[in-house]
């Protein structure tokens, strides 16, 4: 199972929206997201919410946020969420909480609101004793970290172990788009190495993997127009591992003007990428449509693309691993 961790930006609940129409994906057996809100703006979360409670695509969704919006309480939030959710009368969703902060809320709302079979998520590097008692107390049913071989070790002598779910930051951040271009010093920038954990993940004792998608765990600001354009896709290649593709605009010595005429130059390398790919998936369809009809969408849009492009391509190799 895979589990892309996604926050409550305006493009990443649009994707979550998308991914719920018919058709997007075949079923969703094989693909559950992790939702961090950051706006306390409760439409929007719910809209998100609501499409993919309604498509039953299931979801885990963060109750005690602390990122964003949200500082150390985050009470009201919970408590609407799930007014919300349980009035769906849906249960195909998880109640998650992190361990980064606000861990005294966290009990308080497992203990008022009597949840059950929750998931618990450290983002960073975190020690065993600091989740020992919520792992022996029975309540955690999946546990999402980063990869710790002494945590793992520890986790298997438990009498009643939840299901492990492997967090990475894949996605290679550089300061500027330009850092992308091949260079002599790196002649292969372009195109990288993402993932090989939809191959590997079982034999590594876990039982699902989770990452940010195309984008990494550090939380950034939307900023002015770029230099460079830059749509990433993540692929397959030649040995069945997940690459990711840089294409970049040309004209670029300009500034910051034309952003259309950029946008269509690396709109135009990824369709003459993909034209005959059997990787092509209704997101990237989506993008060359945008180029064929002269419209550039918007940095936002490019990014839902590429996240929806990408949450499609996993969910494909799953099904296809699952049928061997």
């Amino acid at each position: 199972m895979y589990y892309p961790y996604l926050r409550g930006k305006q493009f990443e609940l649009l994707a979550l929206r998308e991914l719920s129409k018919t058709g997007a994906l075949p079923d969703y057996s094989h693909v559950c997201p992790i939702l961090e809100p950051l706006k306390a703006d409760v439409s929007a979360n719910q809209n998100a919410i609501g499409a993919m409670l309604n498509c039953g695509m299931r979801f885990a969704l963060i109750l005690n946020p602390f990122r964003g919006d949200f500082g150390r309480d985050s009470g009201e939030f919970a408590q609407e969420s799930l007014k919300f959710i349980r009035e769906s009368g849906s249960t195909s969703w998880i109640p998650a909480f992190l361990m980064d902060s606000n861990v005294d809320l966290a009990r308080t709302i497992i203990r008022e609101c009597r949840l059950k079979d929750i998931m618990l998520v450290a983002q960073e590097d975190a020690e065993f004793d600091q989740f020992e008692e919520w792992l022996a107390s029975g309540m955690v049913k999946y546990f999402v970290a980063p990869e710790s071989k002494r945590n793992m070790r520890k986790i298997q002598r438990l009498k009643r172990k939840p299901m492990l779910i492997r967090l990475d930051d894949k996605f290679p951040s550089v300061k500027r788009n330009d850092d992308y271009r091949n260079t002599d010093e790196s002649p292969n920038n372009e195109d990288q190495l993402f993932s090989e954990e939809y191959l590997f993940y079982k034999d590594d004792h876990y039982d699902g993997f989770a990452d940010y998608t195309l984008l990494t765990k550090m939380l950034t600001d939307g900023g002015a127009l770029p230099y460079v354009v830059a749509i990433h896709l993540t692929y397959l290649g030649k040995d069945d591992e997940i690459r990711v593709r840089h294409f970049l605009s040309d004209s670029n010595s300009k500034g910051r003007e034309n952003i259309q005429r950029k946008f269509a130059e690396a709109a135009e390398k990824v369709k003459m990428f993909f034209a005959k790919r059997n990787d092509r998936t209704a997101a990237v369809d989506e993008l060359v449509q945008f180029l064929e009809d002269g419209h550039y969408p918007g940095l936002g849009s490019i990014k839902k693309l590429s996240i929806k492009h990408h949450i499609q391509l996993v969910d494909h190799l799953l099904r296809e691993e699952s049928g061997r």
